[in-house]
């Protein structure tokens, strides 16, 4: 009997096309999941492992800021990149040390009598209190009528770390991670290019060492660029912050410009620190209150004109970020590695983006990170804008 009579009447030959079409589904939903699965296994690493991945990144950045610096002094001088390396190390350790001797002492005072200061902040705060006060009160009052706070309560003493202890882990370990950083940024920039040249051998095609050096060299001009840039434009803003406070009348002026310049390194989230710092030594330093707000008004108002007029003029595109990436950068930086990476968030923001506009199959990454541009807006339906 043929083939085709023994087959059942409603039996039909197999689909080719569904089934390569679902093999395919399936191939794509595993490669989905296995990215999902080395991104969090990358994480858990970054942030379980940040005593030594914190460092490396802090002296990777630091190479890309001060790689054309030397490269000026061989150029200029005749000198070669260990000996030019060393003298900026040696300058930078220097101008860092002066500031610590001089501003250690005031900083030590201060958070000494952090706890007095901050009982007498609160004290200033009471007034604006009360009406939160009438509202608890209130609460209270209802929770004894209905008979839900007669019940015994609990309590609970929760041991915590200091300020300086959470932020900064214990001094031991700051000043290994620093020791740690300045040495591994002098070996990086006394190499010169040679780790990016034996990375260009190992890579197969030229196709591929030819990315890797337009990548390198895109990368390094524009973190460069950005951090001398922002560099100059926080510090300025720090002497301005100082020169204020000077005229303020707050104490240890520059204290308090040092710290706003290094506070202002974190986009959005460091000036809102640093005007709640001035505004807690204001009200600790005076007894008026409108004399009280001057010093945080004054740096509001520097941060205001910085932020929305001399930043966006100088700096123009060239760290094309997008702000709800760059705000949720730090925000995921700093969960990873405190301050620290806060500080460095956007300069790492801007290295995996032009990592991912040169490379195919991570363009999208690289898209999603960028600015909107004029372009895509054309390009987007108008049934997708309304």
């Amino acid at each position: 009997m043929p083939d085709d009579e023994r087959r059942a009447p409603d039996e039909s030959p197999p689909d080719l096309n569904a089934l390569v079409t679902g093999m395919g589904e399936s191939a794509s939903l595993r490669t989905f999941l296995l990215a999902g699965l080395l991104l969090l296994a990358s994480v858990y690493t970054l942030y379980f492992a940040r005593v030594f991945f914190l460092p490396v990144a802090a002296a990777l950045l630091l190479d890309f800021l001060l790689t054309p610096v030397v490269r000026w002094i061989k150029r200029r001088l005749h000198l070669r990149e260990s000996i030019g390396a060393a003298l900026l190390m040696l300058a930078l350790v220097g101008a860092g040390g002066a500031a610590v001797y001089n501003l250690a002492a005031p900083a030590a005072a201060w958070i000494e009598n952090a706890p007095a200061s901050m009982q007498k902040v609160r004290a200033r705060l009471e007034r604006f209190k009360a009406p939160v006060s009438k509202v608890s009160e209130a609460a209270e009052s209802v929770e004894e009528a209905t008979g839900m706070g007669g019940a015994d309560k609990e309590t609970v003493t929760v041991e915590s770390r200091s300020l300086g202890s959470r932020i900064f882990g214990s001094t031991t370990s700051m000043v290994g991670a620093i020791v740690t950083v300045l040495f591994l940024t002098y070996f990086l920039l006394a190499s010169g290019d040679l780790f990016l040249r034996k990375l260009v051998e190992v890579l197969p095609r030229v196709s591929d060492k030819r990315m890797a050096v337009t990548i390198a060299r895109e990368t390094e001009e524009q973190i460069s660029s950005y951090m001398l840039t922002s560099t100059v434009i926080h510090v300025s803003l720090g002497i301005a912050t100082g020169i204020a406070a000077a005229i303020v009348g707050l104490p240890n002026p520059a204290l308090w410009g040092v710290l706003a310049g290094m506070l202002n390194f974190i986009p959005y989230i460091g000036p809102l620190i640093n005007a709640a710092i001035l505004l807690v030594a204001g009200l600790v330093t005076f007894e008026s209150t409108g004399h009280a707000l001057a010093a945080p008004a004054v740096f509001v108002g520097l941060n205001f004109l910085e932020s929305y007029l001399i930043t966006p003029h100088v700096m123009a595109d060239r760290m094309s970020l997008n702000t709800v990436a760059v705000f949720t950068g730090i925000m995921f930086w700093w969960f990873l590695w405190g301050v620290p990476g806060a500080i460095m968030a956007v300069p790492i923001l801007a290295v995996i983006k032009t990592i991912c506009d040169r490379v195919e199959p991570l363009r999208a990454i690289g898209e999603f990170l960028g600015k909107r541009t004029e372009a895509a807006d054309e390009s987007v339906p108008a049934a997708v804008t309304t």
